[in-house]
């Protein structure tokens, strides 16, 4: 099997891939061959629920992908080859990854990248197209008051950290608003995720008292982009329902190797949870584009 690196984001944990676990691990019992079995590996992010809360500061996610980089060469991944994928915070560790190239890193795969457009990608369109209006039309929504959690966590997270720490109602509304608004439904995001799924989720933030220390994580990310060269083989799978999104034009240019784009109609932010038959066929097909056998 061929072993895989996958990151979370936030308000996401470990939980968000419980249900497209299986599915990798074990694909002939769902449809899939041998051929596209995986070892995964999943770590909390550096202040997420049960994985510790940083005691210095750095904790990035440039650190964070030197910390997964030695995890795998201490598993005795690296000279085998492995691979890397992650979404929100998890795409930023994984195009660090691919920025810095440890040993042993065959491809990174992204969903939910972060693609924040620069003054030259503003001013002077590529070609105009709809993906262009689309990043545009999302960068500004977040602008125009969808945002407020970001600018609040990276600029005061001990702030906000104190109520969250205080009260689990707080915790609740804090999370619970991502999942309604980053997920891809009619209105009734209890269609897309079971009320015991996100209080599960929610418990997690809860119980470990991380709340204010995955805030820090915005505080600690500085720039918020995932826009670093990339010369190793790139996967980006974007789901409709996402509230981010970079045209392909503008990945292309600092993504050099982009062996998979695809660009699913359903599924939103958390597309592992979600959608979670779409997200593996997705990682499966990316890893096809690749040429790596288990």
């Amino acid at each position: 099997a061929l072993p895989m690196v996958m990151t979370h984001g936030w308000p996401g944990s470990v939980l968000e891939l419980r249900h497209a676990i299986d599915k990798l691990v074990e694909p002939e019992s769902y449809g899939g061959s041998s051929d596209d079995a995986f070892h995964l590996v999943i770590p909390a992010l550096p202040g997420y629920a049960f994985s510790g809360k940083p005691t210095e500061i750095g904790w990035g996610y440039h650190r964070t992908a030197r910390a997964w980089a030695e995890l795998m060469l201490r598993l005795g991944y690296a000279d085998g080859g492995w691979v890397a994928q992650g979404g929100d915070w998890g795409a930023h560790v994984v195009a660090s990854l691919g920025y810095q190239a440890p040993k042993g890193l065959k491809g990174v795969h992204f969903n939910s990248i972060f693609f924040e457009p620069k003054a030259k990608e503003v001013q002077v369109p590529i070609h105009d197209t709809k993906g262009e209006d689309r990043a545009m039309y999302l960068d500004g929504r977040r602008d125009a008051g969808h945002g407020g959690y970001s600018l609040q966590q990276s600029t005061r997270p001990q702030t906000v950290g104190y109520g969250l720490a205080d009260s689990p109602v707080a915790q609740a509304a804090w999370i619970y608003e991502r999942f309604k608004d980053w997920s891809h439904h009619d209105g009734d995001v209890e269609k897309v995720f079971s009320k015991d799924e996100m209080i599960d989720t929610i418990m997690l933030f809860w119980l470990s008292n991380s709340g204010t220390s995955s805030a820090r994580y915005y505080w600690e990310c500085k720039p918020d982009t995932t826009a670093w060269p990339i010369n190793i083989p790139v996967g980006v799978s974007w789901f409709g329902g996402d509230n981010s999104y970079g045209p392909k034009e503008w990945c292309e240019r600092y993504y050099k190797n982009i062996v998979y784009w695809n660009e699913a109609d359903r599924g939103g932010h958390f597309a592992a949870w979600e959608v979670p038959d779409t997200f593996v066929a997705e990682i499966r097909e990316w890893r096809k584009k690749l040429g790596l056998k288990a």
